[in-house]
Parts: structure tokens; C-alpha cells; sequence
């Protein structure tokens, strides 16, 4: 990387990582650090992104899958295994673990205290 890019690095690969997980969700896309580009590789991307946005790329990806599940139990009448697969979770497992280290809840108490009285169908 360039001096001077990195003031640029987060917010550029923090929208791609977005589209990735939309991607990931929707059609098995490759990893972010596929999109970085030529002259930056898998290792080199992980460790000017975590210097620059001060966490690593897959805490930040969780972060992001966090907040889409959390919106989703409240929003919505989809089931917890739904919601998982639906923000590239994987299974209602792996969400569970996410959701209890970083909330310290699992998803169905989150729901059961957050969601909201007229849900969407």
C-alpha cells in the first residue's frame, strides 16, 4: 500500500466487505480479501485494515452479521435458523456463539426482549 492510502483503505473495503456479505448471503461470492486488488494480499489487507479501522476484518464482518441478525429478530417473523442462514451465519449455532459473545444473549432472548409489538409478516 501506498503512503497516504490508508486514510482511504477502511471506508473503501468496509462497503466491500458489506457487498460481500450480501454476496456471500445470496450467492457463495469470494472472500474480501479477493477484492483488495493486486497489490495487496490476503495478509497485507487483514493487517492495514485492522491498523487502519482498529479491529480485524472478521470482527468486523461479524460485527456487520451481528447487527443484521439483531435488526431481522426484531423486524421480522422469520425462525433464528432463517435469520442465521440470512446474514451468512451458516447455522443457528454459529449465531448463537456470536450473539453471546458479543451481546452476551442468545438470539431467542434477544428477540423475546426486543422485537417489536406489530412485527412485519
Amino acid at each position: 500500500m501506498k503512503p497516504g492510502q490508508a486514510e482511504t483503505f477502511v471506508p473503501i473495503f468496509a462497503g466491500r466487505i458489506r457487498g460481500h456479505i450480501v454476496l456471500a448471503a445470496t450467492c457463495g461470492s469470494r472472500a474480501p480479501s479477493d477484492h483488495a486488488g493486486p497489490d495487496s494480499s490476503p495478509r497485507n489487507f487483514a493487517r492495514v485494515f485492522a491498523r487502519s479501522a482498529g479491529i480485524t476484518p472478521a470482527r468486523y464482518v461479524e460485527k456487520l452479521r451481528v447487527e443484521g441478525a439483531r435488526r431481522r429478530l426484531e423486524e421480522s417473523r422469520s425462525t433464528v435458523d432463517e435469520v442465521a442462514a440470512q446474514c451468512g451465519f451458516g447455522t443457528r449455532e454459529s449465531m448463537r456463539r456470536s450473539f453471546q459473545q458479543t451481546l452476551r444473549v442468545s438470539p431467542t432472548a434477544y428477540r423475546s426482549r426486543f422485537a417489536n409489538e406489530g412485527r412485519a409478516t
